[in-house]
């Protein structure tokens, strides 16, 4: 089992696995999983919400400097009982969901949470359900910092069916609801090693759930191992309307990714918001199996598919080695145009590349430029603004920038 070490000053971060995310104000956080520093032997836990300040310029494609990580301490933190969840998060708080604390004594309608302006660590009561439970590990989840709103649903070891959405607007303190505790036919929130990404459509906003498996029944996939459940197609997308609380089915068409779990996603809106570009990047399949480091964009709403043919690629093994891929790492998206990529376990046909040490050729963070599908050498607080792609235009139609 992973111990609590924390990183000793001047040792850069190389790798990172299982750990939560989230982008609140101008500061990306982190925190959970475990990381491996410079010179270490095994990957250790970390008793410490760290996080890299997005006003600054710093290169990527490389580790992450030690000096640039900012830390504040959990409280009361046991690295034996640190395991899955996620951030809910909105503009100025972080929320901590799942995960953290010993599930049989954990106090289930409450969370920690860190607001990012006043630097503090506080305990919230959040009214509505006691849905504070387990280690929710691998689930689907994503929110709208915007309005306070977060969701989830789905992942290991949990005895809540259906959608807990969130709500930290609230002036009397945060709530929360199962919204979708009678399932349909549709898998949707039935889900583990997908993503859920939220998108401004419709009278409150939809979700759309991509990949993962199935866990809505058992399946025969992987007859002989472990895993008792089938891989969702990627062709085979769960929208869920958020104004009814109602899932739907939607077929996609186009350059269908093969199927894939623990890939990353973020959402860029076109200018005019007629349209919304859902990347994707790496992933696993176990039954081959192998990782990925390949893009696709699925086109919202005419759910189409396109393949990005990514040239721009820097040099190392995990662009020009098709047997080496990403799997585990998560995304963020900065300025609807950089997508920031963090950590992930590098997958080198079946065996690990990173999780026994640092390796320069598979760093912790890369940045994507979502308008041009480029990897970036650096990133820019400032950078670009985003345009649709020539290479998703040309199959959906419409031009690169609309009339503001």
């Amino acid at each position: 089992m992973a111990q609590s070490v924390a990183p000793r000053s001047g040792i850069d971060l190389c790798a990172m696995f299982d750990h939560r995310v989230a982008i609140v104000g101008d500061q990306l956080f982190f925190m959970s999983g475990t990381y491996i520093f410079e010179v270490a032997i095994m990957a250790s836990r970390q008793p410490n919400l760290m996080w890299l300040d997005l006003n600054t310029t710093f290169p990527v494609e490389t580790f992450i400097a030690n000096a640039s990580i900012g830390l504040s301490h959990i409280p009361s933190y046991d690295p034996a009982q640190d395991s899955g969840g996620s951030f809910f998060y909105d503009n100025t708080t972080v929320y901590v969901f799942a995960g953290l604390g010993d599930v049989d004594h954990v106090i289930t309608n409450q969370l920690k949470s860190y607001n990012a302006s006043a630097k503090n660590w506080s305990d919230v009561a959040v009214a509505g359900g006691n849905f504070n439970r387990g280690s929710r590990f691998k689930g689907l989840h994503t929110s709208d910092p915007g309005t306070g709103r977060s969701w989830y649903s789905g992942g290991f070891d949990t005895n809540i069916r259906g959608m807990i959405q969130f709500d930290s607007s609230v002036s009397t303190g945060p709530t929360w609801t199962n919204t979708t505790s009678v399932m349909t036919e549709i898998s949707g929130a039935n889900n583990l090693g997908g993503e859920l990404v939220f998108v401004p459509m419709g009278q409150a906003g939809v979700l759309i759930a991509i990949g993962g498996y199935d866990t809505s029944q058992p399946g025969t996939q992987y007859n002989g191992s472990d895993l008792n459940f089938n891989n969702v197609p990627l062709n085979r997308i769960s929208v869920y309307d958020i104004y009814s609380s109602t899932w739907y089915g939607v077929n996609a068409t186009g350059d269908t990714p093969s199927q894939r779990v623990e890939f990353c996603s973020s959402v860029s809106p076109s200018p005019d918001l007629s349209s919304f570009q859902i990347t994707i990047y790496g992933g696993f399949d176990m039954k081959v199996p192998r990782a990925f480091e390949d893009i696709y964009v699925l086109s919202i709403p005419s759910f189409r598919w396109i393949k990005v043919n990514d040239a721009s690629n820097p040099g190392n093994a995990e662009y020009t080695n098709s047997n080496v891929g990403r799997q585990g790492h998560k995304c963020v998206l900065w300025k609807d145009s950089q997508m920031i990529v963090l950590g992930g376990g590098i997958k080198i046909g079946p065996n690990d590349g990173n999780a026994q040490g640092c390796n320069t050729d598979y760093p912790p963070i890369k940045v994507l430029n979502t308008a041009n599908f480029t990897w970036q050498s650096r990133f820019d607080p400032k950078g670009a603004a985003y345009e649709v792609p020539k290479v998703v235009y040309d199959v959906i139609g419409g031009e690169s920038v609309y009339s503001v």
